[in-house]
């Protein structure tokens, strides 16, 4: 599990939510790098707004912040939404489609981490506690 010093095995420790990546592959399917993040905080601006992630496994306790990793740093964090597997239309900078992958969905606003972390990307989700 990631925690606020480093990550920890103490099976004591209750995750309060969860870490994912926006992977280079993510970015580059949006525009590239800088044009991805731009919409991304666009996007997420008010307490309304939601992004769809895709997300194959989904955790087995109830989370409530979802922190994001982008260029193996800790980004910032949103709130998390909920799971869906239903088709869905989707809009995205270069392409408007309908979409049937699962997916989470990440509810604004968007929080950015007020000083600098560096966490390394992954695959999928790792549980954390509080990061800040």
């Amino acid at each position: 599990m990631i925690t606020a010093g480093l990550y920890s095995k103490d099976p004591n420790i209750m995750p309060e939510g969860i870490v994912i990546t926006f992977g280079h592959e993510m970015m580059q399917n949006n525009g590239g790098q800088k044009e991805m993040m731009k919409y991304f905080l666009k996007t997420m601006e008010g307490e309304n707004d939601y992004w769809m992630h895709k997300m194959k496994l989904w955790p087995k306790i109830e989370i409530t912040d979802v922190y994001i990793i982008t260029l193996n740093r800790l980004w910032g964090r949103v709130k998390f939404g909920w799971f869906d597997k239903s088709a869905t239309f989707c809009y995205i900078p270069t392409d408007a489609k309908e979409i049937a992958w699962p997916r989470m969905v990440l509810v604004g606003p968007f929080e950015r981490c007020p000083f600098k972390r560096e966490l390394k990307g992954f695959q999928g989700f790792r549980y954390c506690t509080k990061l800040f």
